[in-house]
């Protein structure tokens, strides 16, 4: 399990196809940025594509307080601005100048949040079940009572959240796709657990809490 640690003393854990050992110099890379909850695996169908790594280098990351990455835990909200600014120091660590970059809902929006801090780095994007820009007031009503509910567990002796917030996050993540049933396989491996306060507020904070992105967001210039 490869980990890499930026000039901030952050521990990341990363991830390269099961056939490659090393990054290879002479292709370009693809970021791949998982959604919420889950960590770099439930994108293990791109990450070991064969068809997709004859032209890139495909590297995944764990970002903040997901999977194996180190990174500690805070009582902030949710910093978008925070985590994308440490996964470009990430890949400064990993000595990789430009790439492109893959997204999955909010590793969309911070794909989105990278290429307007450096967007000389960021090759392409492809953004994948993208939020809109800002959430409605109905929405982030919805999240404060979803996180409410998350207060207590499910009451069937396990650590999971209650079954109510499981069937919500199916829908939202599948909707009626046949492969939702894959939702409470994943959750089992996910930090979203009732024992884990810390870790909903952090979830919930990146939903009812996210910042817009400006205009002066959009209007940086290339250097």
């Amino acid at each position: 399990m490869p980990y890499i640690k930026t000039s901030d003393d952050l521990t990341f854990h990363y991830a390269l196809p099961s056939f490659q050992a090393s990054i290879d110099p002479q292709k370009p890379t693809m970021l791949l940025l998982h959604p919420r909850i889950f960590d770099l695996h439930v994108l293990d169908p791109q990450l070991n594509c064969e068809r997709l790594s004859k032209g890139f280098n495909l590297l995944a990351v764990d970002h903040h307080w997901h999977g194996l990455t180190k990174v500690p835990m805070d009582s902030d909200l949710y910093d978008f601005k925070r985590v994308a600014k440490d996964l470009l120091a990430v890949m400064d660590a990993l000595k990789i100048t430009q790439f492109h970059l893959f997204g999955v809902q909010v590793g969309a929006i911070l794909g989105l949040r990278m290429a307007t801090m450096a967007p000389n780095r960021i090759l392409s994007l492809l953004l994948c079940s993208t939020p809109p820009p800002q959430e409605s007031p109905q929405n982030v009503q919805t999240y404060r009572a979803m996180r409410e509910v998350c207060r207590d567990s499910a009451g069937d002796g396990t650590d999971s959240i209650p079954q109510e917030i499981v069937n919500a996050g199916k829908w939202i993540y599948f909707g009626s796709h046949k492969d939702a049933e894959l939702f409470p396989i994943w959750l089992k491996t996910s930090n979203l657990k009732a024992s884990n306060q810390e870790y909903v507020e952090k979830f919930f904070s990146s939903l009812y809490a996210r910042e817009p992105m400006s205009d002066a967001d959009h209007c940086q210039t290339k250097s």
